[in-house]
């Protein structure tokens, strides 16, 4: 079987890594740097620290049912989602934001609420009519915080790869070109997007939005099609998986080399190293 490894050895060589194309999110660093006699705690669902006012107690049973329903894969641990439907916690605004804005969207289609509640055991206890009423009783209640903190107001954005609405601390900030076309490549390995649909969101000139979890998803998908561990082994992969690949490739970017492609995917897995699904 013939392979690549002879003409990749300088392909794959460490490089100086351009920050501008990906940002992994907006963390702010002074954020977290808490000083001494400032009030702060724990995020119930993140588990993250923050600032007293950049947080709200959820002291309604009714108004944790309904948010600890929308996050409930989200927390730590089932043991976390348990506490906090049952004691009176606090959450970061953030989350209370993402919350604000699934129950609006939710609202705005009474009929998507009935299979909403049904897929979420914990809510059995309403009907419909009282389930419409929690919800916007929840959502009139805890609005009122976010609009007085501006910042919160747009925290969220829906990922340009699988729509799903995400705080922007699970999100990354999309600019090169590259980027896109590795993305995608990835969504048209597993099917999830046609060639056509690739190639559009290749070509477009905006930033995107995607998720941390689809930035795995297609990292995945491509060490998968090449029959390999890590980026690493890419030099030990056989020649027809490598044709194969490029011609994906060249579908997207028909000026995209096999040299460049190996570059780009060795930084774009360097990038994700800390993403979690």
């Amino acid at each position: 079987m013939e392979r690549y490894s002879d003409n990749l050895e300088e392909i794959m060589k460490t490089e100086e890594i351009d920050y501008d194309d990906v940002q992994l999110g907006p963390a702010d660093l002074g954020k977290n740097v808490f000083e001494a006699g400032q009030r702060h705690g724990i995020c119930q669902i993140c588990q993250k620290t923050e600032f007293s006012k950049n947080m709200k107690r959820i002291n309604k049973e009714s108004d944790r049912l309904v948010i600890g329903s929308i996050f409930q894969s989200d927390f730590a641990s089932p043991e976390w989602h348990d506490y906090f439907l049952n004691h009176s916690t606090q959450i970061c605004l953030s989350h209370l934001a993402v919350a604000m804005q699934r129950i609006r969207v939710l609202l705005e289609n009474p009929k998507s609420i009935e299979n909403w509640k049904t897929e979420r055991s914990i809510l059995s206890k309403w009907s419909n009519e009282e389930m419409l009423k929690v919800m916007t009783d929840c959502e009139r209640r805890n609005q009122r915080t976010i609009n007085e903190k501006p910042q919160y107001r747009n925290d969220y954005r829906r990922c340009a790869v699988c729509n799903s609405l995400k705080g922007k601390w699970d999100l990354g900030v999309v600019k090169s070109k590259n980027v896109k076309m590795i993305i995608m490549l990835g969504c048209v390995l597993n099917g999830s997007f046609t060639y056509e649909d690739s190639q559009d969101f290749v070509a477009k000139p905006q930033i995107a939005y995607v998720c941390h979890s689809d930035f795995l998803v297609s990292f995945q998908e491509i060490i998968g099609f090449m029959k390999i561990d890590n980026v690493d082994q890419f030099l030990s992969c056989s020649k027809e998986d490598i044709q194969s690949l490029m011609e994906d490739v060249t579908c997207m970017c028909p000026e995209m080399k096999l040299a460049e492609f190996a570059r780009e995917l060795s930084k774009y897995s360097w990038r994700i190293r800390h993403f979690t699904a």
